[in-house]
This record gives structure tokens, sequence and C-alpha cells, in this order.
């Protein structure tokens, strides 16, 4: 788990994907900003997230820390902390 750049996107994992029997891509932000990888745990019903993607335009790491760099990013960051709710904010938050 942890903070790392793929690409162009950043990616804070929550959980590891081989958790998951199934995972899929949900934009909840702006389109091609903030992206949740959302997917079924195995032997549950239920959904979780495993991970949060986030565009390398919009924010850079300094340390082990995410800024916004632009107001979009801005924007993105406000979203993130308004949909941020139990272990899985414990776990994002620390890169904010």
């Amino acid at each position: 788990m942890g903070l790392d750049r793929k690409g162009t996107q950043f990616r804070i994992r929550v959980r590891p994907p081989s958790k998951f029997t199934r995972l899929r891509t949900k934009d909840v932000g702006m389109k091609g900003g903030l992206q949740l990888i959302v997917g079924r745990l195995k032997g549950r019903t239920t959904t979780t997230t495993q991970s949060i993607r986030l565009s390398t335009k919009d924010f850079k790491r300094i340390k082990d820390k995410l800024v916004p760099k632009t107001r979009r990013g801005m924007k993105e960051a406000r979203t993130l902390r308004k949909k941020i709710r139990g272990a899985f904010g414990k776990a994002i938050k620390r890169y904010f």
C-alpha cells in the first residue's frame, strides 16, 4: 500500500488487488481527474475501494504528500475529502 506514480497518474493503494475478485474504474470528480478503483473483496458481496488515481497534471508530490498545483486539482482534492470515510479515509488522509 502507499503512494506511487504510474505514467501520468499518482496512485494511492488502500488494499492489494490480489484481495479482489473483480475491479472497475469510476470517475468521481471531473472527467479524467479523480478516479476510484472499486471492486468486490473475495468472499464478500459488497464493493469497496482498492485505490484512487489522480492526474500528475493537477497534483505534485512533495515528499509523501500530494499537493494540488492547479484549480482543477484543488477541486478534486475537495471532492475527495468529502468522500472520505472509515478505514479508507484514514489511509488516504495521510497523503494530503
